[in-house]
Order: C-alpha cells, then sequence, then structure tokens
C-alpha cells in the first residue's frame, strides 16, 4: 500500500482518505485543512496510483523547492518547472512532456512524471508550455489540476497578474479536474474559487452527491496550540522587555518566531531581542542573508526569527514553541500561528495588542483590497474576551468542527481560562452616537467633505466622554472605515 510503504504513514488524518478517493474519481475537490494538517497527501497519493500527470501550481518557489526535496528523499517522480529551473532541466521536461502526450514513450517514461510543480507565472508567461499541458489533456494523460495554498488566488490578486489569469483553465483544460487546498478559505474566498473555476455546487464530502465540487473542510483547530492575546503595556522598549522577559521565563533556548509588521520593526525586534541575551535573526523579503537567517534558525544555531509575513508558506520546523505577532487579518494571523507546533508539543500563540495599535496597522490595511474589512475582524478577535479562539477562528474562516464539538470550547485558550466574574459589560450606545454625531458635524465643516482619522481623535477630547481607550477602539474602527470610504455613504447610513 502506497500510503505506508511510500509515504510511511500508518494511517489517515482527518478527511484525507474521503479528499483521495474524491480525487481518485475525477472529481472536482475543495479541501479545508488546518496548516500541517496533511494537505499534500490528499493530491500526492493518488497522483501515484492513478495514471497521467498531476500538474501542481503552488504560489512560491520556496514551496516548490521544499516539496521536491521531500517527494525526492522518497524516491517520487517529482519534477518543477520554474525560473531557477536550468535550460537543460527545461527541455527534457518539455520532451518528456511530449512523449507522454504522444503514447510514444515507455512504460517506464510515463512514470517519470507523476507531479509536476509550477507556479502561476509559468502558465501565463509560457505559451510553449501551455501547448504541451493542452496535448496532455487531449490525450487525457493530464490527471489533475491542483491549486494549493488557494487563498492566494484572492491574497496575491493584486500584486500577481497571473493569479487572475487562471480564470484560463476551465476553458484550456475543459476536461481535467481541479482540486483546490488551503487552510483558510472564508465564505468569500470560496465563493471565489467557485466562480474562477467554474466549479459546479458544492456538495458535502461526507455524503456527496454524484454532481458538483465535492467540498472538505476539517476542524481548523488544533489542540496543541494554546491562543492568547497579551495587552501590550507603555512604551515599544517596555513591550520588548515583556517580549524577552516571555522568552527567557517560558521557552529559553527554544524555537519561535516573532511576525512584524514592517521590515525596519522586523530589525529593531530583533536588535532588542539580542542586546536582552535572546539568539535572534532577521527574515524579511529584501534582507541579504534571510536564506542564511533560515537555515541557522532550521539547525538551531539561533532561537528567534523576526520576520515579516515574508516568512510563510513552506516554513515546515516541527519544534516551533512559540509564534508572537501583530497581524493585519485574522486569515492571516491563523496560516502563520499554524507554523508552531507541529511536533505536536504544545505551543503558544500570542497577538501582543494595544488598542493604539489601530492606527498603525489601519494605514498599512488601507491600501490592500479588503484590507480595512479584514482589519475590522482582526480587531474584533483581540477584544473579544469572551468567546472561545476555536470557536471565532471556526467562525472567521470557514471551517467545520463535527456536529457533536461545534459548541464545545477548547479549554485551553486565554478565554476558555479567563476566569469569569473578571469581565465587565457596558452599554455604550450613547458613547458611540457621540461620536459619530462629532464626526458627521466635521465633516459638514470641512471644505473637501471629509476629514481625517487623526483629526478626530485629536478632537474628541473634547466631547467629554467619560471611558477609557479600550472602550472607545470599537468605536474608532467604525470612524476609520468611514474615514476610508470618505464619507460617501455617511448621510445615508447615519
Amino acid at each position: 500500500m502506497e500510503l505506508s510503504r511510500t509515504f510511511r504513514i500508518d494511517e489517515y488524518r482527518v478527511c484525507q482518505q474521503g479528499v483521495c478517493n474524491a480525487v481518485m474519481a475525477g472529481r472536482n475537490v475543495i479541501c479545508v485543512m488546518p496548516t500541517g494538517g496533511g494537505k499534500s497527501l490528499t493530491y500526492q497519493l493518488p497522483a501515484l496510483i492513478s495514471t497521467g500527470v498531476t500538474l501542481v501550481i503552488s504560489p512560491l518557489l520556496s514551496l516548490i523547492a521544499d516539496q521536491m526535496v521531500s517527494l525526492r528523499s522518497i524516491n517520487v517522480n517529482a519534477v518543477a518547472l520554474s525560473s531557477e529551473t536550468k535550460d537543460d532541466e527545461s527541455y527534457t521536461v518539455m520532451r518528456k512532456l511530449e512523449a507522454i502526450a504522444n503514447g510514444s514513450g515507455s512504460s517506464r517514461l510515463d512514470d517519470e512524471i507523476k507531479l509536476l510543480y509550477v507556479t502561476p507565472e509559468r502558465l501565463v508567461e509560457s505559451a510553449g508550455f501551455v501547448h504541451r499541458l493542452k496535448e496532455l489533456g487531449k490525450a487525457k494523460k493530464l490527471a489533475r489540476i491542483v491549486i494549493d495554498e488557494a487563498h492566494c488566488l484572492v491574497s496575491m490578486a493584486s500584486f500577481r497578474q497571473s493569479y487572475p489569469a487562471l480564470r484560463s483553465l476551465p476553458d484550456d483544460f475543459p476536461s481535467v479536474p481541479i482540486t483546490a487546498l488551503s487552510a483558510t478559505c472564508p465564505p468569500e474566498t470560496l465563493k471565489v474559487l467557485l466562480v474562477t473555476f467554474r466549479l459546479g455546487k458544492l456538495t458535502g464530502g461526507q455524503n456527496a452527491k454524484t454532481h458538483g465540487t465535492v467540498f472538505f473542510s476539517a476542524p481548523l483547530y488544533r489542540d496543541n496550540l494554546h491562543y492568547k492575546i497579551m495587552h501590550k503595556e507603555g512604551s515599544g522598549d517596555r513591550t520588548l522587555s515583556d517580549v524577552a522577559a516571555y522568552i527567557q521565563e517560558k521557552y529559553k533556548g527554544e524555537s519561535g518566531i516573532i511576525y512584524c509588521l514592517s521590515r525596519k520593526n522586523a530589525e529593531e525586534v530583533a536588535e532588542g531581542l539580542k542586546t536582552r541575551g535572546i539568539k535572534t535573526g532577521v527574515y524579511h523579503a529584501s534582507y541579504k542573508e534571510k536564506e542564511q537567517v533560515y537555515t541557522q534558525w532550521r539547525e538551531g544555531t539561533i532561537d528567534v526569527v523576526c520576520a515579516t509575513n515574508a516568512f510563510g508558506m513552506g516554513i515546515d520546523k516541527g519544534n516551533v514553541r512559540f509564534v508572537f505577532h501583530h497581524s493585519k487579518s485574522v486569515e492571516s494571523y491563523y496560516q502563520e500561528t499554524g507554523r508552531a507546533g507541529r511536533d505536536g508539543l504544545p505551543s503558544d500563540c500570542i497577538l501582543w495588542y494595544r488598542p493604539q495599535d489601530i492606527m498603525r496597522v489601519g494605514g498599512l490595511s488601507w491600501e490592500e483590497k479588503d484590507g480595512t474589512t479584514r482589519l475590522l475582524s482582526m480587531i474584533d478577535f483581540a477584544h473579544n474576551l469572551t468567546q472561545c479562539r476555536k470557536l471565532q477562528f471556526e467562525f472567521y474562516l470557514g471551517g467545520q468542527t463535527p456536529s457533536n464539538d461545534r459548541t464545545k470550547r477548547c479549554q485551553s485558550c486565554d478565554n476558555c481560562l479567563r476566569p469569569p466574574d473578571t469581565i465587565v459589560s457596558r452599554d455604550v450606545t450613547l458613547e458611540a452616537y457621540k461620536i459619530l454625531n462629532f464626526v458627521k458635524e466635521a465633516t459638514r465643516s470641512s471644505t473637501k467633505g471629509d476629514i481625517s482619522l487623526s483629526k478626530i481623535l485629536n478632537n474628541v477630547g473634547k466631547l467629554s466622554i467619560k471611558m477609557s481607550m479600550k472602550v472607545c477602539t470599537v468605536h474608532f474602527l467604525l470612524i476609520t472605515t468611514l474615514c476610508q470610504k470618505k464619507m460617501m455613504h455617511f448621510e445615508n447610513n447615519f
């Protein structure tokens, strides 16, 4: 059996067998499984036990490289075509694909390419490659197309035109089934996938109908990850000292990641931790020594990496004991915290936060498509003091928990462990009205018809409203949204 003989796995995880069966049956499939949940097996195993080539579209060269190393270590015939592939290697791959399509090769040759990895750019920039794939499709030798990290179709669409261009796949390969895999697939992302690839109506994987797109969604919460919001006190230097003290006390000498909002911030935090005796490196897209830092971190020469979100997909290190964050969306927060605890041991996922962060993070989010909406969800997540984090992830990210566990709390996150008598509820409707009324009047007096958020915050103290900054935050978020839209719909909605 390939599962145990090739992949050295004794049994399937949740959803894996069902997804493999649907893929083998030639169905279109969308699968949502947690980071580290074993998504790759759901197309790699079918690729080995079926005829034809499985095309895998992956967002990053580093991801492809990791898959190549992993597959070749277990003697799986996989190849990659990318900007880093040498000309002679590309030529060899193209000749093999031609031979497979024409049926002129031996069975041994046919087996030489079971998995073919490319970035979306290859499909856009190489007409010759697409032509070769079409020949495979016509010859019924293109078994399936896999969209790995399928949420990138949404998250990367604004700066990688190759992703929107994937909408041509149904026209180019009308009879080839599509498998889309992701750890995060909120409802809006799911809709984009269905429309882009013209997939049929969803049917649940447990009792799938004979037609439509088979949808699988595993529980997104991993029991060994403990989620917590830590409120920052005072200045950045004070927070840095608190972070360092936490690491030294609980995870001294252990491996961890600290995600920062900017390259400069990553460098500053790394330097601050170094001066406090923690072996730390920096990783961001323009950092010349980033690959060396990654290697040192994997080998244990350094303990902590301070990074931007460039240190994301493809990071696979089992013993990451903590992931600390500033984050702009629940989706990215969930994805990045998934780097922790892949060895199954307890690990901390901590969001360091204070309400003043909204101003800073908001400035980074407003330029992004749907950035404000995602930020609002993230701040709502941070301010939620009662709901289990597991249930919050299920709500935001569209995961599916078995019905008997759907309302069951994790009993390990900060909200589950928080004593009920420490939470106070307060109706702030009147205060919210006063703040919004101030914005309305200030906007009317503005010659441009809008008003900056900084002006609102500078003047809101004149309202004589007695409430803390924490209480105000939710209302500032609403104001932020209105300001971002330049008050276009303010009069109608007030």
